[in-house]
C-alpha cells in the first residue's frame, strides 16, 4: 500500500470521513510518508492559478485534516493550518472537532504549544459572514480549553470570542467557553465592539453586551471586572461605534450610585461620543442627587454639557441647572448658561435666558454689603457663611460679566429683560460676512504617452478591473503604436506578462465580451499570442443572452474589439485617432488632423474614427477671449479654417467626412427630455425611475445616431463600472450622457462605490445642460453617505464656474423627489451648504428658490423635519447672492416664494423653523 497515493485519492475523490478513517489507521512511517509530499502537492495546485486556488479552498477541510494528522512538529502544523488557502472552512465547528480527534495521540505539551502558536497567528477577515470572522479561532479555542494553557495576548482571540458570542446571542445558543480567560481582554482588544454591535443590530436590540451583564448578575463573572473594564474603555476614547456596546453593558449592570467614578465621568463629558455623553450625564445626575458632587464638579459638568453640539445634551444641562443650582452653584451655572446664548435653537436659547434671569434674581443678595458685613458682627459659624457669601459674590460678579458679554448675541427682547436685572447689555454688531470665493476644481493633466515596451508591460501589470479612462486609453494607444514600430520587440517584451497572466490571472483572458478590462488584456494577447482565443463560443452566447447590451457599452467594446482583431490578424496602423488630448476626453482638432495625415490614404478603424468625432470640441472656431472661460473641457484656441482643406487633401473617405464636419462646426445637438416616476415604498425611500428620451438629428451618421437613441431595456448594467468611461465618450454632449446615466444612477445612490464620481466628470464636460443632468446631480447631492456627496457638490461648483448651471432644474427635481419621499432633506441641505461655502452661492440660491416653496407647510400644517436647516442655508445663501450684482439681487428681491414664506414667519412662538423663516424673509425683502 502506498499511503500517500491513498491519501491523494481520498482528497481528490473521496469523502472527508473516509480520509479521516484512513489517517487514523496510519502508523508513524505512513504519516511521515504523507508529510513529505503534502507541501509540494499544495504548491503544485497553487501554480494552476485562480482555478488551483479555488480547488484548494474546496478541499481545505481534507487538506487540514491530512496536515494535522501527519506533520510532525507543532510549528509545522500551525503553519499548515494557517495557510491562506486552508484557513477558512465552511463548518468551523465540525472542522475543529475533526482536527482535535486527529491530534488525540499528541502529548499535552505538544498540543499546548500548537494552541499558543494558533492563537498568535489569528487575524480577522473583514467582510465575511458571521460563521467565523477570525479563521482558526474555533480550533484554537478548543485547544486552549482542552490543554488549559494561557493563550497569548492577541486581540484577534478576544475578537473571535466576541463574534462567537454575537452568533450565540442571535441564535439562542450557550455562551462560548473561556469566558474567564477572555472577559478581561474584551475591554482593550480591537474589533470586539464591531462584533457586539453586530449582534444588537440583528437581534431586535437584544445585544451580546446585555447578555454579558446577565452573566455578571448570575455570578459567572465578577461584576467589578465589567465596571472597571467599562470605565477604562470609556477613558480610552474611540468613535461612537467602538464605545456603543460598552455603554449598553454599563447600562445593563444596574450600577449603584456609589460605584460611579464621578471625577472620571466629569472629565469625559466634553469629549465623549453622543451616546456615551448621555450615559455620563445621567449617571452624574444620579450622583449629584445622592450628594456625591461638590459645587466645583457640578460647575464643570454643566459647562461641559452646555458646550456640547447635541441639543439633547444642552437641554439636559438646562434641566440639571434648573433643579440643582443652589445659591452657591449659581456662578458656575451662569457660566454654563452663557454658552447657550449662541445656540442656533431658539427654544434652548430662550430657555437659557429665562433661567439666567431666575437665578440672577435668586442670588442678588449674596454679594450685597449687608451679607458681607455679617462676618464682622456674628459668631464663627455665621462668619463662615458670610465669608462664603463674599466669595460667591466675587464669583457672581465674574459670572454676570460673562453673561453680559454673551447676551449681546441674544435677540433684543431678551437683551432688554436681562439688562433690567444685570445692567445694560452692549449690542454686538457682527460685520457682514464676505462671500466665499469660487474656486473650481482643476483636472489633473493627462500623463505622457507610453513610448517603450517596458513601460507598457509595467502598465499592463497594474491593470485593474476598475481601470480609469486615462490608463486604458494610454495602454490601447501604446499597443497600436508600438506594434506598428516593432511588433517583434513588443511581443518579446510581453511574453513574461503573458506567462504571469496565464498562470496567476487567467480570468483576464476569459470573460465578458463587453468588459473593457478583459478586452484590453486580450488586445495585448493578440500581439504576443494571436492564436490564443480563450473566449469560447458558449461564453459569447451566454454573454449575449444575459448581459445588458447598452449602446454606449457596445460602442466602447466595439472599438476595443476592432483593435484586437487588427492586431490578431497581423495588421497595424501608426496611431489611434480617438486617444484624448484633454483630461475631459476631448480631442484637439489639430491633433486629430495630424493623426489622420499619418494614416495617409488608409481608412481608420471605424469605431475609432467615430469616437474621435464625438470627442471634438463643440466650437471648432472660437474667439481668443473664450480661452478665459473657466472650463476644463476642450482647448479654447482659435482654429485655422484651412484645417478643413487639410482634411480634403487626404484620400480617405473618413477624411472627407471630417472635412465636412469641420466646415459645419461639429455635431448638432439632439433633443433630450427626462421622464421621472416615483413609487411609494412602505419600508424604505420611495422608488425612483428615470427615463431619458433622446432624439438624434437626421444628418447624424448611423453609428453615432445609435448612441443618441433612447434605451428602454434593463435598469441594471452587467458592467456598471464601465459607466465611468461614459462622460469621456462624448464630452461635448454631457446632457446626452446624463440622459443615459439617469436610468441607472438611482440604483447607485445607496452604494459605496465610485458611481457618484461620474457626476463630477459630467460637469467638467461641455454642451447644453437640462433635466437629465439636473436629475443626476440631485441624486448625488442627496446621497446618504457624506463622502459620496462630494462629487455632486464639485459638479455644482464646476457648473457655476462655467456660468451655465441647471440650477432651477435641480431645484425642481429636488422638490419633486423630496415631496415623494425619494430623497432625504438632511443630506441635500448639507450638500448645498458645502457648495455655498465653496463659492457657488448664486447657483445654490437658484436651486433653493425652487426647493423652498415646494417644502413650505400649508397654513396650520406642521413643518417637515429638517426645514429649519434648509431655511438657514437659504438665508445665508441669499445674503451672499445679494452681493453678486444687480441681476442676482433682483432675483433675490423678486423671489416668488416670499409670500408663501411670510405665512410661516408670521406664526407665533420662537421655534427655530420660524426664526429661520424670518431671517430669510428679511433677506429677500430688504432693499438692495
Amino acid at each position: 500500500m502506498n499511503p500517500w497515493r491513498e491519501v491523494v485519492d481520498r482528497i481528490e475523490d473521496g469523502t472527508v470521513e473516509e480520509l479521516v478513517t484512513f489517517l487514523r489507521s496510519l502508523n508513524d512511517l505512513g504519516r511521515r510518508a504523507v508529510a513529505v509530499h503534502l507541501p509540494s502537492y499544495v504548491a503544485g495546485a497553487r501554480r494552476e492559478g485562480v482555478e488551483g486556488r479555488w480547488w484548494l479552498q474546496d478541499r481545505a477541510a481534507r487538506l487540514r485534516a491530512a496536515g494535522a494528522a501527519c506533520l510532525s512538529g507543532a510549528a509545522q502544523v500551525a503553519d499548515w493550518l494557517d495557510r491562506r488557502d486552508l484557513r477558512q472552512v465552511p463548518d468551523p465547528q465540525t472542522d475543529a472537532a475533526r482536527v482535535m480527534s486527529l491530534l488525540s495521540h499528541r502529548t499535552d505539551e505538544w498540543r499546548a504549544d500548537l494552541a499558543g502558536r494558533l492563537v498568535e497567528g489569528l487575524r480577522p477577515v473583514r467582510g465575511r459572514g458571521f460563521d467565523e470572522r477570525v479563521p482558526n479561532w474555533t480550533l484554537a479555542a478548543a485547544l486552549v480549553e482542552a490543554t488549559g494553557v494561557e493563550p497569548p495576548d492577541n486581540d484577534a482571540f478576544a475578537e473571535g470570542w466576541a463574534w462567537r458570542l454575537a452568533t450565540a446571542t442571535w441564535m439562542g445558543q450557550d455562551v462560548p467557553p473561556l469566558l474567564d480567560v477572555v472577559a478581561p481582554r474584551l475591554f482593550r482588544a480591537a474589533g470586539v465592539a464591531a462584533a457586539l454591535n453586530w449582534s444588537e443590530a440583528r437581534n431586535h436590540g437584544v445585544s451580546a453586551a446585555a447578555r454579558l451583564a446577565g452573566l455578571a448578575a448570575d455570578g459567572l463573572v465578577k461584576r467589578e471586572l465589567f465596571l472597571d473594564g467599562c470605565a477604562g474603555r470609556f477613558m480610552a476614547g474611540g468613535g461612537p461605534e467602538e464605545v456603543a456596546p460598552f455603554v449598553t453593558l454599563w447600562s445593563s449592570l444596574a450600577v449603584d450610585v456609589t460605584e460611579i467614578p464621578v471625577l472620571d465621568f466629569v472629565r469625559l463629558l466634553s469629549s465623549a461620543s453622543p451616546a456615551l455623553a448621555g450615559l455620563l450625564a445621567g449617571e452624574l445626575r444620579r450622583a449629584d442627587e445622592a450628594g456625591l458632587m461638590d459645587d466645583e464638579l457640578f460647575g464643570e459638568a454643566v459647562r461641559a454639557l452646555a458646550f456640547r453640539p447635541e441639543k439633547k445634551q444642552v437641554a439636559a444641562a438646562l434641566s440639571w441647572i434648573g433643579e440643582r443650582a443652589t445659591p452657591s452653584r449659581v456662578p458656575a451655572a451662569l457660566h454654563a448658561l452663557a454658552t447657550v446664548f449662541t445656540e442656533p435653537s431658539p427654544a434652548l436659547r430662550d430657555r437659557a435666558a429665562r433661567l439666567t434671569i431666575t437665578l440672577t434674581h435668586r442670588t442678588t443678595a449674596l454679594g450685597s454689603p449687608r451679607a458681607q458685613g455679617r462676618a464682622a458682627t456674628h459668631g464663627p459659624s455665621e462668619s463662615r457663611a458670610a465669608g462664603r457669601a463674599v466669595i460667591v459674590g466675587s464669583e457672581m460678579g465674574e459670572a454676570v460679566e460673562a453673561v453680559r458679554e454673551a447676551a449681546a448675541h441674544l435677540p433684543e427682547p431678551w437683551r432688554e429683560r436681562l439688562g433690567a436685572v444685570i445692567g445694560p447689555i452692549p449690542v454686538h454688531e457682527e460685520p457682514e460676512p464676505a462671500p466665499p470665493v469660487l474656486v473650481p476644481t482643476v483636472l489633473a493633466p493627462l500623463p505622457p504617452p507610453i513610448t517603450t515596451p517596458a513601460e507598457l508591460v509595467g502598465e499592463l501589470g497594474g491593470l485593474h478591473w476598475r481601470m480609469e479612462l486615462q490608463q486604458g486609453e494610454r495602454i490601447l494607444a501604446a499597443l497600436v503604436t508600438l506594434a506598428h514600430q516593432d511588433r517583434e520587440a513588443l511581443a518579446e517584451a510581453l511574453r513574461p506578462w503573458h506567462r504571469t497572466v496565464t498562470d496567476s490571472r487567467p480570468h483576464l483572458l476569459v470573460g465578458g465580451e463587453q468588459d473593457l478590462y478583459h478586452l484590453l488584456a486580450r488586445c495585448a494577447l493578440a500581439v504576443v499570442a494571436p492564436g490564443e482565443n480563450r473566449v469560447t463560443d458558449d461564453s459569447i452566447a451566454y454573454a449575449t443572452r444575459w448581459t445588458c447590451q447598452h449602446p454606449l457599452q457596445r460602442f466602447l467594446a466595439r472599438r476595443l474589439n476592432e483593435v484586437m482583431e487588427l492586431l490578431r490578424a497581423g495588421g497595424d496602423m501608426p496611431v489611434l485617432l480617438a486617444t484624448p488630448t484633454e483630461p475631459t476626453g476631448h480631442v484637439d482638432p489639430v491633433t486629430l488632423l495630424d493623426r489622420m495625415e499619418l494614416l495617409g490614404d488608409a481608412e481608420p478603424l471605424a469605431s475609432d474614427f467615430h469616437q474621435a468625432l464625438l470627442r471634438l470640441p463643440r466650437q471648432l472656431v472660437r474667439p481668443a477671449h473664450a480661452v478665459e472661460r473657466v472650463r476644463q473641457g476642450a482647448a479654447g484656441q482659435e482654429l485655422d479654417p484651412a484645417l478643413a482643406g487639410r482634411a480634403d487633401r487626404l484620400g480617405s473617405a473618413a477624411a472627407r467626412t471630417l472635412a465636412g464636419w469641420l466646415r459645419r462646426g461639429g455635431l448638432p445637438d439632439p433633443a433630450v427630455t427626462c421622464l421621472v416616476r416615483t413609487e411609494a415604498d412602505p419600508y424604505r425611500a420611495a422608488r425612483v425611475e428615470v427615463d431619458g428620451r433622446i432624439t438624434a438629428p437626421a444628418e447624424v451618421p448611423p453609428p453615432i445616431a445609435a448612441l443618441w437613441t433612447s434605451y428602454e431595456a434593463s435598469r441594471y448594467l452587467s458592467y456598471p463600472h464601465t459607466m465611468e468611461w461614459w462622460p469621456a465618450l462624448m464630452p461635448s454632449h454631457r446632457e446626452v450622457t446624463a440622459a443615459h446615466m439617469a436610468r441607472f444612477i438611482p440604483n447607485g445612490v445607496t452604494r459605496r462605490d465610485r458611481t457618484m464620481e461620474i457626476v463630477a466628470a459630467l460637469a467638467h464636460g461641455d454642451g447644453p445642460t437640462g433635466d437629465a443632468l439636473a436629475m443626476v446631480v440631485t441624486l448625488g447631492l442627496a446621497h446618504h453617505l457624506a463622502e459620496q456627496r462630494g462629487p455632486a457638490v464639485e459638479a455644482v461648483i464646476t457648473l457655476t464656474a462655467q456660468g451655465d448651471p441647471p440650477a432651477a432644474a435641480i431645484g425642481r427635481v429636488a422638490g419633486r423627489l423630496l415631496r415623494a419621499g425619494a430623497i432625504k432633506l438632511g443630506p441635500l441641505t448639507q450638500s448645498l451648504e458645502h457648495a455655498t461655502s465653496a463659492g457657488a452661492y448664486t447657483a445654490v440660491w437658484a436651486i433653493l428658490a425652487e426647493v423652498v416653496p415646494a417644502l413650505l407647510p400649508a397654513p396650520g400644517e406642521r413643518p417637515r423635519a429638517g426645514l429649519a436647516g434648509l431655511l438657514a442655508v437659504a438665508a445665508e445663501t441669499a445674503a451672499y447672492a445679494r452681493t453678486a450684482g444687480q441681476t442676482v439681487l433682483a432675483e433675490v428681491a423678486g423671489w416668488a416664494g416670499a409670500d408663501l414664506l411670510a405665512e410661516l414667519a408670521a406664526r407665533k412662538g420662537g421655534s427655530r423653523v420660524v426664526e429661520e423663516a424670518r431671517r430669510l424673509l428679511d433677506q429677500v425683502r430688504t432693499p438692495g
